[in-house]
């Protein structure tokens, strides 16, 4: 598995070694060491890597018993809780919803099965192996929880545990029966319960929305696109700060997108304003989109998108 993995990560692992100097190279790296967000997209505010403690020392000087025993801590374990419950569910109905949340506790028992398992099986360098890999996943993700956290980032974790599991069931066709029901009950649940309808919202395929695909990566070198968040520590930025930083950036567009929304709250730009700064004219409305033209026209043309 190790072998493998080098063989397909190594155009990465060299790219990071001529740009970056180092093979592990990641700029998810400078936010282990951090305080929970408010929301995760105010890392796209202007400075915010400057406001932004600089590794574990710095961070240690600027944090609070809070932060770290409930920030840190309580809502790490947590967190961390539900994903790996959510990657070893069975099913992927809507979060929080009625079939999601026993999902999650099943999930999460069958991983302690598995590790169970692995723990009482004869020593070996596999059993080893998924014993280290597992313990590193769970204590790496604890710690990055503060950043961010999903359940597809424990995949490669969970997905050797459904291998102990099925190697288990193999061996007990009984318990294969039995699983094979719960599992089937868990399908039926969820897309009994889950409240989302099955059809297609209008423009998504034509939008491109399935895909994992940034709009970013489709624009001309000449034309790039900046996210740019207007919050920080929850606090709409006034536009004494963003308007500078657009000219800084020669930013000549901003496009305003109010479908954003963090916790039910929308996120746009000036939010705490009735209207848009003067320097700021509307040139395109059609919806939820808005773009206005940052006055005085900056020399080279880049558009800013709302985050």
């Amino acid at each position: 598995m190790g072998l493998a993995f080098l063989a397909a990560a190594s155009p990465l692992l060299v790219r990071n070694v001529l740009v970056y100097g180092s093979p592990l190279h990641h700029w998810n790296n400078r936010l282990v060491w951090i305080d929970r967000l408010p929301d995760y997209a105010e890392i796209y505010a202007p400075r915010a890597f400057e406001r932004l403690p600089h590794g574990f020392l710095d961070w240690t000087a600027r944090t609070s018993w809070h932060e770290i025993w409930f920030g840190r801590g309580a809502m790490g374990i947590a967190e961390t809780a539900v994903h790996l419950g959510d990657s070893m569910s069975f099913v992927a109905p809507s979060p929080l919803c009625a079939a999601h949340i026993p999902g999650v506790a099943l999930g999460f028992a069958l991983m302690i099965i598995a590790l169970t398992i692995l723990w009482r099986s004869r020593q070996s360098f596999g059993r080893t192996f998924l014993l280290v890999q597992s313990a590193f996943f769970i204590a790496f993700f604890f710690f990055f929880s503060v950043a961010g956290g999903s359940s597809r980032y424990v995949f490669p974790m969970t997905l050797c545990l459904y291998a102990v599991l099925a190697a288990a069931l193999a061996e007990r066709p009984r318990w294969l029966a039995r699983w094979a029901v719960a599992g089937a009950l868990c399908a039926v649940l969820a897309l009994a319960l889950d409240p989302f309808p099955r059809e297609i919202r209008p423009g998504y395929e034509e939008a491109g929305a399935w895909s994992q695909f940034e709009p970013e990566w489709f624009l001309p070198r000449e034309n790039p696109m900046l996210i740019v968040s207007s919050v920080w520590g929850g606090q709409p930025l006034q536009p004494a700060e963003l308007l500078p930083w657009f000219r800084s950036h020669e930013a000549r567009y901003v496009i305003l997108d109010s479908t954003s929304h963090k916790d039910g709250a929308p996120r746009t730009f000036f939010f705490d304003h009735a209207a848009p700064p003067h320097e700021l004219r509307t040139v395109f409305s059609a919806g939820s989109l808005r773009i206005l033209e940052v006055l005085p026209e900056s020399r080279g043309p880049v558009a800013a998108r709302a985050q």
